[in-house]
């Protein structure tokens, strides 16, 4: 690393360390316990963009972070990759394992490693699916693993908000995995010691912590995630105000308190609990074959690529795109094309409000400020699923 680069992440680490101190939001708790000098895997559950710079800054050593090839496209992420942490790029090719050879040399250079296992944010609350490809690869870099955790990032900046809220945000070191220890664990115990560790849902922190959470317009976006009435099940029958929710069906009034919880209907009290019922819902709803649009939006910036490759080289289009129960049909400036529902291995939303659809030989963004893309996600998945029940 060069001297300058160097000497520029040093004050930068100081600005935010100021920052991390005097703002009385973000906490850090080590639990007695203290990493051991020399190589270190930080393992982590992932809620804030800049958790890698928060664990750097709580850490007086370098930390080799990986980071998703998407991280890269947005001007201010690739700032803070290059300038503020050492990072190692992971692409979307299963094939591409050249970041782990950068793994092994930064261990050999003694510098500690940092992943994040999710791969990503959770659109909601809790933890995502986390693979036990790493604890096989805890177990080959075999070295002390420090297990981290954070909670109530999730309420500062959810994914289906363009609205950022001021409560407490907690960094904790929550285990100490030595060399003997880690070498007599098998593949098995690791991962189920891992997830028991890093893994998270901010309901249930939260409703023992219950910290105030203030933020403007409370209900604002909710309509980029939800179109299922938690109270009746009904389908497209919501309306979105700043501060509520009307079902136009039951007539039932939800809102979002002080504390983050949903109120106003039966037993759901939660995102997270609304999501699953959603998505139970949406599956049953979507059991049979529908001739009608289920979803359209227009206008949306469009991009496309093969899998293994960057966005970055791909020309960027206009699009709309129409959900059937069958397919997505894509008409944008150059021509009309569709995917086969049956086609999609992969389907989430890409920071706030991207649409990103994978098939085995293409990947497809679809991006604009007002797309519901949780909503395509949730109706795409409830497609996939009542494939996979027939076949």
């Amino acid at each position: 690393m060069g001297i300058f680069r160097r000497l520029f992440q040093s004050i930068m680490k100081g600005i935010l360390s100021l920052h991390f101190i005097f703002s009385r939001r973000y906490f850090f708790k080590n639990n007695g316990l203290k990493p051991p000098k020399g190589p270190v895997l930080f393992l982590s559950n992932h809620q804030l963009n800049l958790d890698a710079v928060r664990l750097r800054i709580v850490n007086n050593r370098r930390i080799v972070f990986v980071a998703h090839d998407e991280v890269y496209r947005n001007w201010f992420f690739r700032f803070v990759a290059h300038s503020l942490a050492d990072t190692v790029c992971r692409s979307n090719s299963k094939n591409n394992i050249s970041y782990l050879k950068e793994l092994f040399q930064a261990k050999k250079q003694g510098l500690s490693i940092g992943i994040y296992p999710e791969g990503g944010i959770a659109y909601f609350n809790q933890s995502l699916p986390i693979d036990i490809s790493i604890a096989k690869l805890a177990k080959k870099l075999d070295i002390p693993i420090m297990l981290c955790n954070v909670h109530g990032g999730s309420f500062v900046s959810p994914r289906w908000s363009r609205h950022k809220s001021r409560n407490k945000v907690i960094y904790s070191y929550e285990k100490l995995i030595d060399v003997d220890t880690l070498r007599q664990m098998s593949v098995n115990d690791l991962y189920n010691t891992i997830m028991q560790y890093i893994s998270f849902n901010d309901y249930d922190w939260q409703r023992d912590k219950m910290l105030k959470i203030r933020r403007k317009h409370p209900c604002a976006n909710l309509e980029h995630a939800f179109c299922v009435c938690p109270q009746c099940k009904e389908v497209n029958s919501l309306s979105f105000y700043n501060d509520k929710i009307i079902c136009n069906n039951c007539n039932n009034t939800f809102s979002m308190d002080n504390y983050g919880f949903l109120t106003g209907a039966d037993g759901i009290d939660d995102l997270v609990k609304w999501n699953n019922l959603q998505q139970d819902i949406l599956t049953k709803y979507l059991s049979t074959p529908r001739s009608k649009i289920l979803l359209h939006d227009t206008n949306l910036e469009y991009l496309t690529t093969p899998i293994g490759t960057y966005f970055k080289n791909s020309t960027k289009s206009t699009a709309d795109i129409t959900l059937y129960y069958d397919r997505i049909e894509i008409m944008s400036e150059n021509n009309t094309s569709s995917i086969p529902i049956q086609d999609i291995v992969n389907v989430y939303v890409e920071f706030k409000n991207t649409l990103q659809i994978h098939t085995n030989s293409n990947r497809y963004r679809f991006t604009s400020n007002d797309l519901p893309a949780y909503v395509w996600v949730a109706h795409i998945n409830a497609l996939i699923s009542n494939l996979s029940i027939k076949k």
